[in-house]
């Protein structure tokens, strides 16, 4: 099945100063740092937000649309036919054409293909970040954020666009075969109290659905 790529991170406003009569190597080390302090506060200010806004429910539309509900690490999230759930430990996926549910126990890695959401603690070590400014991309205007992993995988690079409230706006997922996923937030709605039973797989609604148990 192809790995759906979410995330929802941000960016900043990215300045250059002239300075004249200093050295190339001078300027270049200020803005550096500058972009890197840019960039930091503003990842810092999207997680922060993330773990405030308690249970979310998103929409969004792009390479694939949807609907993503998350609550720290839990998910539901149904797009293209597909619907899973994940309560922490366990991971359920339901493939609506074959009726068929295959429950699993994912690792972290497994995790970050569906829900990048998972890669807000880590990403202050596993990406190398940077700030892109006040944008307009996809007809989304906002603050990017430019994410490179540390680490060589799936993902080549990923970009962010959030609004001044640190809110996910577009997400744009370039992987290492050249593939570009975009993803464009329609509506971002937090605090909605959702149940444990949200992110666990309603046997009653699909009661002839086939099960492939991978654990």
């Amino acid at each position: 099945m192809k790995h759906l790529y979410l995330f929802g991170l941000l960016l900043g406003l990215n300045t250059y100063p002239t300075l004249k009569a200093t050295p190339y190597y001078i300027v270049s080390t200020q803005t550096t740092q500058n972009n890197y302090s840019q960039s930091q506060k503003l990842l810092t200010g999207i997680t922060e937000k993330y773990k405030a806004d308690g249970s979310i429910k998103l929409t969004f539309k792009g390479t694939q649309e949807g609907v993503l509900w998350l609550d720290g690490e839990r998910f539901y999230l149904n797009s293209n036919g597909v619907e899973s759930w994940f309560d922490g430990k366990t991971q359920w996926s339901y493939v609506e054409q074959n009726q068929e549910v295959t429950i699993s126990e994912p690792n972290q890695e497994e995790l970050q293909t569906i829900n990048p959401f998972t890669l807000l603690n880590a990403a202050h070590t596993q990406f190398t970040s940077l700030y892109g400014g006040k944008v307009k991309e996809y007809g989304v205007q906002g603050l990017k954020l430019t994410l490179t992993p540390k680490n060589k995988g799936d993902i080549r690079l990923i970009s962010l666009i959030v609004n001044q409230q640190y809110e996910p706006l577009l997400l744009v997922i370039t992987l290492e075969n050249g593939e570009e996923q975009n993803f464009r937030i329609i509506s971002y709605i937090s605090d909605q109290n959702l149940p444990q039973s949200a992110f666990q797989f309603p046997t009653a609604k699909y009661p002839n659905a086939e099960v492939i148990d991978m654990r």
